[in-house]
């Protein structure tokens, strides 16, 4: 990819390379092991396959109290703009509920993912509510996952190889613009009785 192509260095000197529309490249990760390390590691690594950014929930007041003022056809505006805060403000609150209820529901239940990146390399709190258009959020994801994208169709294809699935897991998937080094790196730190291979296809 050309510099054209690249969000602008930060102050540390770091380039980003987050595309609006990025290239996704195919890649297969082997994971072999003992028995339980690696009976462990498959528990700790499904998840929902999405990073559960939030939503910024002070522009949505702003943009919902510029609906309830905006005027009508003859001019007129239905609601004062303190009326309007109010009840942006209580809107906000139900959103805000909703998407919590939401959220924990959905953790809880979804395992749909067999390898996910937020699972085994979880971006951190204060991270996921600036929300995924941050130049903070792009800055952490390129630092730690090496892609600022979730990864896509990620499936277990072990069946299709003649291996042990009790002491081999392969995973292929999509990532974004660039291979995800630094997120296996640190997911090999941390499971260090498992081999980790990951290999891609350019």
């Amino acid at each position: 990819m050309d510099g054209d192509h690249r969000v602008a260095a930060d102050r540390h000197g770091l380039d980003i390379l987050a595309l609006p529309s990025p290239d996704w490249l195919y890649h297969r990760l082997t994971v072999t092991g003992p028995v339980d390390d690696l009976a462990r590691f498959n528990e700790a690594a499904a998840g929902p396959g999405v990073v559960p950014w939030r939503r910024d929930y002070d522009a949505l007041v702003e943009h919902l109290v510029i609906l309830l003022i905006r005027p009508d056809r003859l001019g007129r505006s239905s609601l004062a703009i303190h009326d309007a805060r109010l009840l942006a403000g209580k809107m906000r609150d139900i959103f805000w509920r909703d998407d919590q209820l939401a959220l924990e529901h959905y953790y809880r239940q979804t395992r749909r993912c067999p390898f996910d990146l937020h699972r085994l390399v979880p971006v951190p709190d204060s991270i996921l509510t600036l929300g995924s258009d941050a130049a903070a959020s792009m800055r952490w994801m390129w630092e730690h996952w090496g892609t600022t994208w979730s990864l896509r169709r990620v499936c277990d294809r072990t069946a299709h190889f003649r291996v042990d699935p009790a002491t081999t897991r392969i995973f292929e998937f999509w990532s974004a613009d660039w291979t995800p080094w630094r997120a296996v790196a640190t997911i090999a730190t941390a499971w260090p009785h498992l081999t980790i291979v990951l290999r891609p296809y350019y």
